[in-house]
């Protein structure tokens, strides 16, 4: 589940999504280290991820969903225009 590789098959259909890919590429970085306890050589995630690096990763999730669901209110909008 790459945020990455998601994000490039939604620009196929919304160049938009090019500028959120971007912004949020950073949260791939999380997505395994911060799951599985071996996901790191030497070391847990508690002892590597700071509270900054949860934040951070909270803050542009958020982004990214209230991006998203922009563009769900603009696709119903457009829809039922039709």
């Amino acid at each position: 589940h790459s945020v990455s590789d998601l994000s490039k098959e939604c620009e196929k259909i919304d160049k938009d999504f090019e500028s959120l890919r971007k912004e949020i590429l950073i949260l791939d970085k999380y997505y395994i280290p911060t799951r599985y306890p071996n996901g790191l050589p030497g070391g847990i995630p508690a002892e590597v991820f700071t509270e900054r690096d949860s934040f951070e990763a909270i803050t542009l999730s958020e982004k990214a969903l209230k991006f998203i669901f922009e563009k769900k209110k603009e696709l119903k909008e457009n829809f039922d225009k039709k």
